[in-house]
């Protein structure tokens, strides 16, 4: 039985980059919604920061492109 879960474990762990690409730009989207919500500067820096670094250490900087596209609309 402990096969089992721990290959099920691993499987989720290891699941394709584009599953955890999104799933990570959701998580951090959904931080910096909060922020707003809140009306927190500081969380809300913090948050954008992270989230550009991740778009530009795994090379997602279409996603950013498109985020800053709308800002200048």
């Amino acid at each position: 039985m402990l096969h089992r879960s721990t290959t099920h474990g691993s499987r989720l762990l290891h699941s394709d980059a584009v599953t955890r690409h999104a799933v990570t730009i959701s998580h951090l989207e959904n931080q910096l919604t909060c922020c707003v919500s809140l009306r927190s500067s500081k969380e809300y820096h913090f948050w954008l920061l992270t989230y550009v670094r991740y778009l530009v250490q795994e090379g997602i900087v279409e996603v950013l492109y498109m985020k800053t596209a709308r800002l200048n609309e």
